[in-house]
C-alpha cells in the first residue's frame, strides 16, 4: 500500500502511475554491507514489496521513479512521509493502523499488484493433538480476514 501525508497533492484526484512517479519516493532497504572479498551484498525483500509488480510496470513503460530518501525500516519511512511531499509503500496492515492517526492517507497503487499465495504445511497425524488443531484452525482463520480485506 502507498502512503503519503495527509493533503498531499496524490489524495485530489485520480492517481495513475505517471502521478505517483512524479512524487519524489522513500525507499525501505534492508541491505546487508558487502565482506572484505567485495562480492554483492545481499538484498531481503519484504513480502508486502508488491513482489516486485511496481518495478515490473516501471520496466515495461519505460519509467523510472524518484528515490529522494532510503531508510531502513518502515517507522522511519512513516516519519519522512508524514512530515514531507514524499510517498513510500508500506504494509497494507501498518499503513491501515497509521491512517486512523490522521496525518497519514493510503493510496491503492495504480498497477496490477499480485495476490500472495498463503500455505500451512503440518503432519496429518499430528492435527490430532490439541495444541496442533487450535494453531491450524487459528492461522487459517486469521488467513480468512487477512486476505478478505
Amino acid at each position: 500500500m502507498w502512503v503519503v501525508r495527509s493533503g498531499h497533492p496524490l489524495t485530489r484526484g485520480r492517481v495513475t502511475l505517471e502521478r505517483l512517479i512524479e512524487t519524489p519516493h522513500v525507499a525501505i532497504r534492508r541491505r546487508r554491507d558487502p565482506d572484505v572479498r567485495g562480492l554483492p551484498a545481499l538484498v531481503m525483500r519484504a513480502s508486502w514489496e508488491d513482489m516486485g509488480a511496481f518495478e515490473q510496470e516501471l520496466r515495461e513503460r519505460n519509467l523510472q521513479r524518484q528515490i529522494k530518501v532510503t531508510v531502513p525500516d518502515v517507522y522511519s519511512a512513516l516519519a519522512v512521509v508524514r512530515r514531507s511531499d514524499m510517498a513510500a509503500m508500506i504494509p497494507k496492515r501498518l499503513a491501515e493502523v497509521s491512517a486512523q492517526s490522521g496525518f497519514i492517507t493510503m493510496i491503492n497503487p495504480p498497477y496490477r499488484s499480485p495476490t500472495a499465495e498463503m500455505s500451512l504445511l503440518c503432519l496429518h497425524e499430528r492435527l490430532a493433538e490439541p495444541s496442533q488443531a487450535w494453531m491450524h484452525a487459528t492461522i487459517r482463520s486469521v488467513t480468512r480476514k487477512v486476505a478478505s480485506g
